[in-house]
C-alpha cells in the first residue's frame, strides 16, 4: 500500500502492527479513534499531541485538523494562545508550589482551582456558592490527605485567602503563602491559564446534549490531566504520579511479554 511506503522501516509486529511505539489503526477503526480523541473538544494541537503518543495512521494529523475545523463547538470556543509569563523559578519537585484561584460562576457554581506548578496537575472542587475560608480549608485538607502539604501556596491577596482562618491553616502545616501583585495578575498565570481552559471545557460540555455537571467535570479533568501539556510535553498525571496512566489510548497497545519479542519488519511490496 503506497500510504505506508514511507514508514516501512518503522513498522513491526508485537501482537499488533506498530509504527515505533504507536499502534497502527486500521481504516475500519479510525473514525472511532477520532471520536475518542475529539470527545473532550481539546482543539487541534492537543488532539494531535494526545494521538501521537499512542496511535498512527496515514493522514492522521490532517483528519484531526479536519475534525476540529468542522466542529461547531471547537470553532466557536477557540481562543488565541497567549505568551506564557514566567515570573517563577522552576519548582524542584512536584507538589512543592501550588497555585490557587476561583472560577465561575460556571454551571451555577463557583469552583476552587488548585494547580501544581511543576506537573500542571489540577484539582477542582465544586464550592456551590460557599467560598468562605472554612469551606476552602476543608477542600485543602482533602488535597493534603492525598499528597501532603505543599511547601508554597500562591494566590491573589483577596478573600478568603488573606483571612485569619486561612493564615492559621498555613501556619498549621508550615506552608508559605505567597500573594501575587494586584497590578500584575499574570504573576498567577499558571492558575489563570487553567481557569481559562476549565471554563472553556465546561462551556463546551454544556453544549453537549444530556451532559450533567458531574460528568462534565470528570471529562474536563481527565482530558486535561491525561493529555501531554504544551509546556512540559508530558501529561500532568504522568508527571505527578511518576507513572503512565492506563487511559483508553494506552490500552490500544499490546501487552508485551517479558520474554524477548520477535519483531517482524515489512518491506516494499509486502503491504
Amino acid at each position: 500500500m503506497e500510504c505506508y511506503s514511507g514508514q516501512l522501516l518503522q513498522i513491526k509486529v508485537n501482537g499488533c502492527l506498530l509504527k515505533d511505539v504507536q499502534v497502527i489503526i486500521p481504516k475500519a477503526l479510525q473514525h472511532k479513534i477520532l471520536q475518542l480523541l475529539h470527545r473532550a473538544h481539546l482543539g487541534t494541537v492537543k488532539m494531535k499531541q494526545l494521538a501521537r503518543g499512542h496511535c498512527w495512521w496515514p493522514q492522521m494529523d490532517k483528519e484531526i485538523s479536519s475534525t476540529t475545523n468542522s466542529c461547531h463547538i471547537c470553532v466557536t470556543s477557540a481562543t488565541m494562545p497567549k505568551e506564557e509569563f514566567k515570573p517563577w523559578p522552576e519548582p524542584s519537585d512536584v507538589w512543592s508550589r501550588v497555585h490557587m484561584d476561583f472560577a465561575g460562576p460556571i454551571w451555577g457554581s463557583k469552583w476552587f482551582i488548585m494547580i501544581d506548578a511543576k506537573s500542571r496537575f489540577p484539582f477542582v472542587a465544586d464550592m456551590g456558592s460557599d467560598t468562605t475560608a472554612k469551606a476552602l480549608c476543608a477542600v485543602l485538607e482533602q488535597a493534603i490527605d492525598w499528597l501532603g502539604p505543599p511547601e508554597t501556596l500562591v494566590s491573589d491577596n483577596g478573600p478568603p485567602f488573606n483571612s485569619y482562618e486561612m493564615k492559621s491553616f498555613y501556619n498549621k502545616y508550615g506552608i508559605q503563602h505567597v500573594t501575587t501583585a494586584p497590578y500584575h495578575p499574570a504573576s498567577n498565570g499558571i492558575a489563570e491559564r487553567f481557569v481559562r481552559s476549565f471554563k472553556e471545557g465546561m462551556m463546551k460540555e454544556q453544549k453537549t446534549l444530556g451532559t450533567t455537571k458531574n460528568v462534565a467535570l470528570r471529562r474536563v479533568l481527565r482530558s486535561y490531566r491525561w493529555t501531554p501539556h504544551t509546556i512540559t510535553g508530558i501529561s500532568p498525571a504522568d508527571m505527578l504520579l511518576q507513572r503512565s496512566i492506563r487511559t483508553e489510548l494506552v490500552r490500544l497497545k499490546p501487552k508485551l511479554s517479558k520474554e524477548k519479542c520477535t519483531e517482524t519488519k515489512f518491506y516494499t511490496g509486502q503491504l
